[in-house]
């Protein structure tokens, strides 16, 4: 495995009162207060994982400071953590047995590992997918097939766009990333998929 590079030079800081900032070769991205220090974590490196990781390509190396301490870490583009000298708190992607959609209007979608989603989706011939999810289009800015999201067996999420009309694009807190169609683009935890003009989230399932 190749050494992950100190390039760029990254921090997460995370208040007491859970809000929270990325730096970024001395640029800052701030993480707005979420009332709960995981979620604020989560969020924070879902910024790291689109803003830095996913940007080159590759994993970087994060120095994230919170409430419990202070932690040397490794993200992925994919959003998975590796805590580098100690097992830290901040490491927080775990598999899902399965996930469901929920759009900007509520609408949820049923669980699964995969998901075809549009105006009308259908599957290619011999496609496999868990879950076929048609969402409302009435400005008609989505495709009949748009867009097709994966978890795999560790939990991350990814993209791919089907050639759509207008694209698709992963947002987290006012960074936006477009996908290249056919390519697979890393979802970070908290981010929303944005098809024409709808933003769906990848919720997991709540074990019963």
């Amino acid at each position: 495995m190749n050494p992950v590079p100190h390039f760029p030079r990254i921090t997460v800081t995370i208040h007491a009162d859970t809000s929270g900032e990325v730096t970024i070769q001395g640029i800052s991205y701030p993480v707005p207060a979420t009332g709960d220090v995981v979620a604020a974590r989560q969020a924070a490196i879902g910024v790291v994982a689109l803003r830095a990781a996913s940007a080159l390509g590759r994993a970087v190396r994060v120095t994230a400071t919170d409430p419990e301490g202070n932690w040397p870490l490794i993200v992925h583009p994919s959003g998975h953590v590796e805590g580098v000298d100690a097992v830290s708190p901040v490491a927080l992607t775990t598999a899902h047995t399965a996930v469901h959609l929920v759009v900007d209007d509520e609408l949820t979608s049923p669980s699964g590992h995969s998901f075809l989603i549009g105006r009308n989706p259908q599957p290619r011939p011999g496609e496999l997918v868990d879950v076929v999810f048609a969402v409302g289009d009435p400005q008609r800015l989505m495709s009949k097939t748009h867009a097709r999201i994966d978890v795999d067996t560790d939990g991350a999420v990814t993209v791919t766009d089907r050639d759509s009309t207008n694209g698709t694009t992963i947002e987290l807190h006012g960074i936006r990333r477009e996908a290249i169609p056919g390519r697979a683009l890393h979802v970070p935890a908290g981010a929303a998929v944005v098809v024409g003009d709808r933003h769906l989230r990848v919720v997991p399932e709540v074990p019963r």
